[in-house]
C-alpha cells in the first residue's frame, strides 16, 4: 500500500480540489501535444490497423480491432459511451527521444560508456559510469501524477506514449492496451538505454474483460556490456465503477539493464479505484 505524505492526504480528502487543479495542468499539456480534435457527433467509431492521435470526442460505440497505434508525442484522448478494445491499442515508443529533453532523461555515456536509462513513473537504470539513470517525476507533482498520468516516458531509447480512455458506460477490454517503453539499440561500440514507460489512464462506468494493459520500461542492450540502464516503469490509472467477468492484467514493470550497471531500473505506479467493492485486479510489478 502506498504510504501518503501530508498533501496527498489533503488531495484524498479533496479530489474536487485536484481535479481543478490538475485540469488546468493536462488542458495546457494538450494544447500543445494534440494534432487533431474530433467531435464525432455520437456515431459508433471502429479503428483497425490505423495510426491515431489527438482527442476523440462524443463517440457512441469505439471498437479497437487489429493492430492500432498511436502517433508519436501526441496524446490520445478519446471519450466514447461504450468502449470495446478487441486487438491492439499501443503508443509503444511514442515518447520522449534521446532529441528531446524531459524531466527523466537519463545520462548519456558517449561512446564506451554506459547510459543511463529513462525515468518516469519508476527510475530508470545507472549506467555503469557517472551516467546516471532518470528520476521518476510528475506534472504538476508525482502525488497528483500518480493518480492522473498523463505524460510521455522519457529516453534512453524512446519512451512510451500516453493514452486516455474514457466509456461513460461499458469499457471492455479483452485485448491490449500498451504504452511501452523502447529496448535500447545495439551499435558497434555502444549501445543505448532503455526508454521508460509512458501513461495509460482508463475511467468508465463499468469495466469488463481479461486483457492487458501494460506500461513497461524497455531493456537496456549493448553489444560489449557496457552496462546500459533499463528504463524505469510508466504509470496506471484505472476508475471504474462497477465490473462485468472482469479480471484484468496490469503491468508496470522496468526494462531489464545490461551487465554491470550500478543501480537498476525501477518499476512504475498502477492507482486502481474503484467505487464498488466488485471485481479483480491481478497486479505484475
Amino acid at each position: 500500500m502506498r504510504t501518503k505524505n501530508n498533501l496527498s492526504e489533503i488531495i484524498t480528502r479533496n479530489r474536487s480540489l485536484t481535479l481543478i487543479l490538475f485540469a488546468s495542468v493536462f488542458l495546457l499539456q494538450i494544447s500543445m501535444s494534440i494534432k487533431a480534435q474530433t467531435d464525432h457527433g455520437g456515431a459508433d467509431v471502429t479503428w483497425e490497423n490505423e495510426t491515431v492521435s489527438g482527442v476523440h470526442t462524443n463517440i457512441g460505440t469505439l471498437n479497437i480491432n487489429g493492430a492500432v497505434t498511436v502517433s508519436s508525442l501526441s496524446r490520445l484522448v478519446v471519450t466514447a459511451a461504450t468502449i470495446n478494445v478487441n486487438g491492439g491499442l499501443s503508443a509503444f515508443a511514442a515518447g520522449y527521444t534521446e532529441n528531446d529533453v524531459s524531466l527523466g532523461d537519463g545520462i548519456d555515456g558517449g561512446n564506451n560508456h554506459g547510459s543511463g536509462g529513462g525515468g518516469y513513473g519508476g527510475m530508470g537504470g545507472n549506467g555503469n559510469t557517472y551516467a546516471v539513470g532518470g528520476t521518476n517525476w510528475g506534472i504538476p507533482d508525482i502525488t497528483i501524477e500518480m493518480d492522473f498520468p498523463n505524460e510521455f516516458g522519457s529516453a534512453g531509447g524512446p519512451g512510451g506514449g500516453a493514452i486516455r480512455l474514457t466509456a461513460t458506460g461499458l469499457m471492455t477490454i479483452n485485448g491490449t492496451i500498451s504504452a511501452n517503453g523502447k529496448d535500447g539499440l545495439n551499435y558497434s561500440d555502444d549501445g543505448q538505454a532503455g526508454g521508460a514507460g509512458g501513461s495509460i489512464w482508463l475511467d468508465c462506468g463499468t469495466l469488463a474483460g481479461a486483457g492487458t494493459v501494460s506500461a513497461a520500461g524497455g531493456d537496456a542492450q549493448s553489444t560489449t556490456s557496457r552496462g546500459q540502464g533499463g528504463g524505469g516503469g510508466g504509470r496506471i490509472a484505472i476508475y471504474y465503477g462497477g465490473t462485468e467477468d472482469f479480471n484484468l492484467t496490469t503491468n508496470v514493470i522496468a526494462g531489464i539493464n545490461d551487465a554491470n550497471v550500478v543501480t537498476s531500473a525501477a518499476s512504475g505506479t498502477c492507482h486502481v479505484e474503484s467505487r464498488s467493492p466488485a471485481g479483480t485486479v491481478i497486479l505484475v510489478l
